[in-house]
């Protein structure tokens, strides 16, 4: 693994870091690991291309069909060592059954 400067975000190319591991890069209100860290599952339902069909059932092995949900994730992992300065406009299509370690969610809480 190896660490990078991204803006106000360190990064350590190569795994999934704790969320409190760059607490000097937290936003003005504190909140830490807001890109970068894992892939971000949204509740967005999208309909995958024929390209992405192909992608999950032939390359790499996972059998999906018409019926599957799929749901667009955004962000970027530091899993991958391409890190991009773009990476908050990265985005993917996952079907629901698919797992992966470096895909999650964020929990959020209305300010008010």
């Amino acid at each position: 693994m190896r660490r990078i400067r991204r803006g106000r975000m360190w990064a350590v190319v190569g795994g999934v870091q704790p969320v409190t591991a760059f607490v000097q890069g937290a936003s003005p209100f504190g909140v830490l690991q807001m890109v970068g860290n894992v892939w971000e599952m949204t509740e967005e339902q999208r309909s995958p291309s024929p390209d992405t069909f192909e992608n999950y059932n032939k390359k790499l092995g996972f059998p999906v069909t018409a019926a599957d949900r799929w749901y667009a994730t955004r962000g970027l992992s530091f899993a991958y060592p391409q890190l991009q300065d773009s990476a908050i406009y990265d985005e993917a299509l996952n079907p629901i059954r698919w797992k992966s370690p470096d895909l999650g969610f964020r929990c959020v809480k209305d300010a008010q």
